[in-house]
């Protein structure tokens, strides 16, 4: 069992799936056309990505493509920046997938009170915790 403070405000919301958005929280619809858009500059650079998408199909995720009148375009890039390896990024992109396929979560960062340090990023349900600030036992 893990003492944990934060305030709400310090992480963010990823909203579920099955239910409609909340203000309050991040649509991970929004998140997914981002890394859409990188996949999509990155295959029309000729780079061969990997698509962790298990969830989604290909053709659903290339629909997603915020930029398509850019087509023409493509060739002026080198492509350098659409390389995606398995990085922070792409496991923390993983993992909000599946928070939001599994009903959502707020992702912080607590101060553990007992060691006096910062905790890995942790996922919490919205309904353990309240507005402002929170002082939490729970098991990590």
């Amino acid at each position: 069992l893990k003492n944990i403070v934060f305030n709400d405000k310090s992480g963010f919301y990823i909203n579920d799936s099955k239910s409609n958005r909340q203000i309050h929280q991040k649509d991970f619809s929004d998140i997914l056309d981002t890394y859409s858009d990188i996949a999509v500059l990155a295959v029309a650079s000729g780079i061969d990505i990997k698509l962790n998408t298990s969830q989604i199909s290909s053709e659903d995720f290339f629909k997603r493509d915020s930029f398509k009148f850019l087509k023409y375009l493509f060739s002026l890039s080198d492509g350098r920046l659409y390389i995606q390896e398995e990085t922070e990024e792409a496991k923390l992109l993983t993992l909000m997938g599946n928070i939001y396929l599994s009903g959502g979560g707020f992702f912080i960062k607590p101060i553990n009170i007992g060691s006096q340090s910062i905790e890995s990023l942790t996922i919490l349900r919205e309904d353990m915790m309240k507005k402002g600030f929170n002082h939490i036992n729970t098991c990590l």
